[in-house]
């Protein structure tokens, strides 16, 4: 449908506005209950790739006591960036590893 579509760009033009204004080499960091294979295709994209030269990290943590995953977004440095231009090898496209990291609170 259409609304599926309206959605994906909505998150997606929040995902450009963060990245616009967040500072190199620092996080952006959300709390969902959705499932990664939910959230990051419509934060990445459908080919669950990093977006080229945006993100140099992406990473998922389940926050087991509170049913929620923590989804941690990290801007790409300029040195970074420029160190992937010059790679020719290189593709430019980084694949996210989704295997969230279970944690629980300690009683006391």
């Amino acid at each position: 449908t259409n609304e599926g579509f309206d959605d994906d760009m909505t998150i997606r033009n929040i995902m450009k506005s963060v990245y616009r204004v967040l500072q190199p080499s620092r996080p952006f960091i959300f709390f969902s209950q959705s499932s990664p294979e939910f959230i990051l295709r419509r934060t990445l994209g459908k080919s669950m790739m990093c977006r080229e030269g945006m993100w140099k990290d992406v990473s998922v943590v389940n926050l087991v006591d509170y049913n929620m995953l923590m989804y941690k977004f990290v801007k790409i440095s300029d040195e970074e960036r420029s160190e992937l231009d010059n790679d020719k090898e290189n593709d430019r496209k980084k694949t996210v590893v989704i295997s969230p990291k279970k944690y629980k609170r300690k009683a006391g």
